[in-house]
């Protein structure tokens, strides 16, 4: 009987534990779209993780959430749809608002961020520059698309070759810093098959994530439109090469 009581009193023990760890939420957390979490310990990133569903416990409890250039009190419905999740978001009068993408945080985060802007404006030098890392990497130099974001001084060009005339698609994206290093953030040789699911970054901006009053670089990621849409994070350093954050 004693040992019956003893297995009685861990199953409790367990199941105690899980109900407090179900209802009591980390203080220090920063969301980035509907898949991304960041979780912070001692003023330091503790983890990332890229999930398919954010945890519903934190479902309508208070978030900093970035709106118009600032943040700003609101809550957050995270919702199971049939394919990917989504999020409802509302301003603290429960009013629901419209953001995109998500960015918020529980905690002292208080982050710094400067948003990337395009521009379709290309000079002699930056068509120069664009056609010299395309014979650098072996791909033709007849491109279909092309895009400039910047933010500050960091520049990131997106360069797609999708023409059906051709097999040579490709996809190359390219980060300048203010020196004028550059990085290669992604190279992609696809198959004509490939074009709709095939992973794609776009430059967000740049972010303090991890509290060091220093920019962070943030990408996003996905692999085709009913894919979800995850956030990554890179420190630039003096030669312009880039490391992720994980």
């Amino acid at each position: 009987m004693k040992k019956i009581y003893k297995i009685l009193i861990l199953l409790l023990l367990i199941v105690i534990t899980l109900i407090v760890s179900f209802f009591t939420t980390t203080d220090n957390i920063a969301i980035f779209g509907n898949n991304t979490i960041i979780y912070y310990k001692d003023n330091k990133i503790s983890e990332i993780k890229h999930v398919k569903r954010i945890n519903p416990r934190y479902n309508f409890e208070k978030f900093n959430i970035y709106n118009g250039e600032k943040f700003e009190k609101g809550y957050i419905n995270f919702i199971k749809g049939k394919d990917l999740q989504y999020a409802d978001v509302y301003d603290s009068n429960y009013t629901k608002i419209y953001i995109n993408p998500l960015i918020a945080y529980k905690g002292y985060l208080n982050f710094k961020i400067i948003k990337s802007s395009s521009m379709e404006e290309y000079s002699n030098d930056n068509i120069n520059f664009i056609q010299k890392i395309l014979i650098e990497n072996n791909l033709t130099q007849d491109y279909t698309s092309l895009t400039k974001s910047v933010a500050n001084d960091i520049i990131v060009y997106d360069v797609n070759n999708f023409a059906l005339a051709t097999d040579s698609y490709y996809r190359i994206m390219i980060l300048v810093d203010g020196k004028g290093n550059y990085t290669i953030i992604d190279n992609s040789s696809l198959t004509q098959y490939e074009l709709l699911n095939v992973k794609h970054y776009e430059f967000y901006g740049l972010v303090d994530i991890d509290l060091d009053n220093e920019y962070e670089i943030v990408l996003s990621s996905h692999n085709g439109d009913d894919s979800p849409i995850y956030y990554h994070f890179y420190n630039l350093d003096s030669n312009g090469n880039i490391e992720e954050i994980k």
